[in-house]
């Protein structure tokens, strides 16, 4: 997965979150906690990916890693190895 791929999932990802900010009422504490997860969760699938371990990325592995950030991309991982989803 090159770089602008994770490029452009982290800018669709926080136009999502910003649109969610005005439908949900999202505080801007939660706003910034749930940006830097997702920031640092796709960080970690870069590296990973850079070493050879392979996370699928689909809207639910995003979402679940924009939600939970780096405890996210281990349950993906968790997920995808044991062959329950992705």
């Amino acid at each position: 997965m090159s770089i602008m791929n994770l490029l452009y999932i982290l800018i669709v990802a926080c136009v999502v979150l910003i649109i969610a900010k005005f439908l949900l009422h999202l505080t801007p504490k939660k706003l910034y906690a749930l940006i830097v997860n997702l920031v640092f969760g796709l960080l970690v699938v870069w590296i990973l990916n850079y070493f050879g371990i392979v996370v699928p990325l689909n809207w639910l592995s995003i979402l679940l890693i924009g939600i939970l950030g780096v405890p996210g991309v281990l349950f993906v991982l968790v997920l995808h190895w044991l062959g329950i989803y992705f």
